[in-house]
């Protein structure tokens, strides 16, 4: 056999030399031979142009060379993932650090990207689309994420988890309103018209983890993970109330992680819905932002209390211009105490501005399983179970039609300890928030704790049930007159 083979490079190379004269242009050529253990290299200089073998050679040579990869669920070609025609057809185990995966609409598995760090060089897991797909090689306008026809074409992935940093997934539709399009009446977004990538939620598990160190035993937690235009899909009906889902996760396993749970996350313009519990939780992270997305119908249950945001200990925190509707569990934005963080933990420099927090009025919007439309317990933000929040500025957000105990904030008001928590609201508006039984309060819930608030706005509350709104400018109503109503400002449709 190695004969052989020392044999087929040496007409090789003959062809190569005759061609030689005719050009001087030339690629490099290897061929390598293995017996008993001792490699044989056998090289030599080969045309490219002019020569009959330049396609062999051409198609050889790894996708990432171009700076893309192109992946398409069924492909059936070389499996290069140098074209369409020759896609992988699922994202390999391993990337290349520094090159753009276009994946095609279809589905997909679990997918870990664990590919190592390479400095500071990303990998970009990116959307194809009509208007953006690489090559033209192969294409089809079917395999766009975005050729929606009679339905939806997304790039479907059954989960992905990271446990490498540096990596951006890219839904790219482009939207620029909350979440990934345009809703229907009910309040859902368009069937078809959304995120360009779905992670399918399932029981029991994490959707969409930036850090899953309880399941691997991370030393670190990974860093510098940006994604955008993504719809989390949760389990809805298939779940049962003993099982805990959770949509966006940062799980640091209980602080073992030496980096606490990683930094520089950005999500933005994610459609989270029906998620069975937790649509998003982050535990010892820094630099953090949540952005432009719309989270609906989650689900609690006594087994599984749930949040709409959970968080323990996170710092450098942004919440800004999402839609977060009908929540269910503790709160909508909830600081608190999964194990070992009770009276130590600080969760330092939070910015929750430009937010609609609220509950439908026909109730369309709910997690549509058991345990829901129960609304929420200790407060629509709260920092509880003597967690330490510092330095949060609450502001220009709206607060429409709660359900449950408390419409209000929750500065550690729960009695379980007497910490330096310090929050700043202001220009907020509270809407309607008058369900049975619903309290409203803004006042500080220690000795130690610190609120300075002002120029908020009330329309609508239960007598009785209101508590604080002391500011020089607070305007406070009970009832949600057309006078008040009218006047100018950012009043959502939720309150008109």
């Amino acid at each position: 056999m190695i004969a052989f083979i020392v044999l087929l490079a040496t007409l090789l190379c003959s062809v190569s030399r005759m061609a030689l004269d005719r050009t001087k242009h030339a690629a490099y050529f290897s061929i390598t031979a293995q017996r008993k253990g001792r490699t044989a290299l056998l090289s030599c200089s080969v045309l490219v142009s002019s020569c009959w073998f330049a396609p062999f050679i051409a198609h050889a040579t790894a996708c990432g060379q171009t700076g893309a990869c192109y992946v398409r669920a069924g492909a059936t070609g070389s499996g290069s993932g140098y074209d369409w025609t020759n896609a992988y057809s699922a994202l390999p185990a391993t990337l290349t650090r520094g090159v753009t995966y276009y994946v095609a609409g279809g589905r997909y598995g679990n997918y870990g990207a664990a590919t190592p760090l390479a400095g500071t060089s990303l990998i970009t897991i990116q959307a194809a689309t009509l208007a953006l797909h690489g090559t033209s090689v192969g294409w089809s306008n079917d395999y766009a994420t975005d050729a929606r026809g009679s339905g939806s074409n997304q790039a479907i992935f059954n989960g992905m988890y990271f446990t490498t940093g540096y990596w951006t997934v890219d839904g790219s539709q482009g939207y620029s309103g909350v979440g990934c399009g345009p809703t229907d009446a009910n309040g859902y977004v368009v069937a078809g018209s959304g995120c360009n990538i779905e992670i399918a939620g399932r029981a029991g598990r994490s959707d969409f983890s930036v850090c899953s160190g309880s399941e691997f035993g991370l030393k670190e937690c990974p860093t510098h993970i940006t994604a955008s235009y993504i719809e989390i899909a949760g389990c809805g009906y298939d779940c049962s109330s003993s099982t805990l889902e959770v949509g966006i996760a940062d799980n640091s396993n209980g602080g073992a992680s030496l980096n606490g749970g990683g930094k520089n996350f950005t999500f933005s313009h994610f459609y989270i819905h029906q998620v069975r519990g937790v649509p998003v939780f982050w535990e010892r992270a820094d630099t953090v932002t949540l952005e432009h997305s719309y989270i609906v119908g989650n689900a609690s249950s006594t087994a599984n209390h749930a949040e709409g945001i959970a968080d323990m200990g996170t710092q450098n925190v942004t919440i800004s211009m999402n839609a977060f509707v009908a929540i269910e569990g503790s709160g909508y934005i909830v600081e608190l105490d999964r194990g070992g963080c009770r009276g130590t933990c600080t969760a330092d420099n939070w910015k929750i501005h430009e937010n609609l927090f609220a509950y439908d009025r026909e109730n369309r919007l709910s997690c549509q399983t058991n345990d829901c439309n129960n609304g929420i317990g200790d407060g629509v933000i709260a920092c509880i179970n003597a967690l330490v929040c510092t330095n949060w500025h609450i502001y220009q957000n709206t607060f429409a039609n709660i359900y449950g105990l408390q419409a209000g904030l929750c500065e550690d008001c729960t009695g379980e300890g007497n910490v330096n928590s310090s929050w700043i609201v202001d220009k907020n508006v509270w809407c309607r928030n008058t369900s049975p039984g619903i309290h409203l309060d803004l006042v500080a819930g220690c000795a130690a704790c610190e609120m300075t608030e002002d120029y908020n706005f009330v329309l609508g509350y239960n007598s009785g049930r209101l508590k604080g709104f002391r500011g020089a400018h607070d305007i406070v109503s009970q009832t949600t007159s057309s006078s008040l109503l009218a006047r100018p400002g950012p009043l959502a449709k939720e309150c008109q």
